[in-house]
């Protein structure tokens, strides 16, 4: 969903040792969303309703326009995974970045690492848990044990995540086999390709966020949200969904159904329920907040020239997503079918 979580939990998976324990064949192809509507069809229906109903559902490649204007800018939702398949940027996408003249993403990447190194150095709180603070003391034991089976698939433990901040542990939990077995690395996902292609065309970079900024949003969602996501988390791996799901996220970014991804999140959920105050509080300081920053700033971006705006996918959707941001501003902002 956004970068700084990922690159945290890219940077810990190294000093971690996250890593495959043993060769698999994790790879797959597996898509809950289509198997659902032939084994469950009134779920599917339920999640496809839901999705049918979020604006701006479908689509991840946008063209902003104004009639005042004589330039034209453009939006793209990224996945940060390393799929080979998501590497592969349309033709429009690629024609479209390097006609801009800025590259806006969540996160200016030159300066990310120095950004952590001053979190890690002057607000440690953020990120470790303080005064002796453990997460199992928010979790039940059984939680722990499968969240350490887990891990240990993942050629890490339990121990080696217990001082952190809930957050940062459940993202270090983001990754499935199929991502790890392919290498985890800060330079290999779409944000961090893209940007390097706008640098090496001699664009100028932007980011709409610091590492702070992002950092700072997470610790302001109600900490439940995070152990339940544990709890789900050791649950789906229990019922053995749970890199089927992560794999699934991947095959609906690829359709553009991002309208689903929420929806299908809930659905699998044993722990989070829709419009509970910890759901709210996650899509509040996640979503609706960041995503009013991220318009001004790029409204502000598009009237000095044109830009490519390359931010999570989830960012697009909804009512405060950036595609009704721009529309609100008084632009228009048309779906662009993807030329693969």
């Amino acid at each position: 969903m956004f970068k700084t979580i990922f690159g945290a939990a890219l940077t810990l998976s190294a000093a971690f040792s996250i890593h495959p324990a043993m060769a698999s064949t994790a790879c797959t192809q597996a898509n809950l969303y289509q198997e659902m509507q032939q084994m469950d069809p009134a779920a599917y229906a339920n999640i496809k309703a839901q999705a049918d109903a979020t604006a701006n559902g479908r689509g991840l490649f946008w063209k902003i326009s104004h009639e005042d204007d004589a330039h034209v800018s453009w939006i793209y939702g990224t996945m940060h995974k390393s799929d080979e398949r998501i590497l592969d940027l349309p033709k429009n996408v690629e024609t479209a970045l390097m006609s801009a003249d800025t590259f806006v993403g969540e996160l200016d990447g030159s300066k990310t690492a120095y950004e952590m190194g001053i979190i890690m150095g002057g607000s440690p709180e953020l990120m470790f848990q303080q005064d002796g603070a453990k997460l199992s003391d928010n979790l039940s034991a059984e939680t722990v044990a499968e969240v350490d089976k887990l891990l240990n698939e993942r050629g890490s433990d339990f121990d080696q995540i217990e001082p952190m901040q809930p957050w940062l542990s459940a993202s270090l939990l983001a990754f499935s086999m199929c991502d790890v077995e392919k290498g985890l690395s800060d330079t290999n996902f779409l944000d961090v390709v893209m940007e390097n292609k706008a640098r090496d065309a001699g664009k100028t970079v932007v980011g709409l966020e610091t590492v702070r900024d992002q950092i700072e949003a997470i610790d302001q969602i109600d900490k439940s949200f995070f152990y339940k996501s544990l709890d789900d988390a050791a649950q789906q791996h229990r019922d053995g969904v749970f890199d089927d799901i992560l794999q699934t996220a991947a095959e609906l970014y690829l359709d553009e159904e991002i309208g689903v991804m929420l929806p299908l999140m809930m659905h699998y959920s044993h722990s989070l329920k829709d419009g509970e105050a910890d759901m709210l509080s996650f899509q509040r300081e996640l979503l609706d907040i960041r995503n009013q920053g991220m318009v001004e700033k790029s409204v502000a971006l598009h009237e000095q020239g044109s830009i490519f705006v390359a931010v999570g996918a989830l960012h697009l959707v909804g009512e405060t997503g950036l595609v009704e941001g721009f529309r609100n501003a008084g632009y228009s902002v048309e779906r662009v079918l993807l030329e693969r």
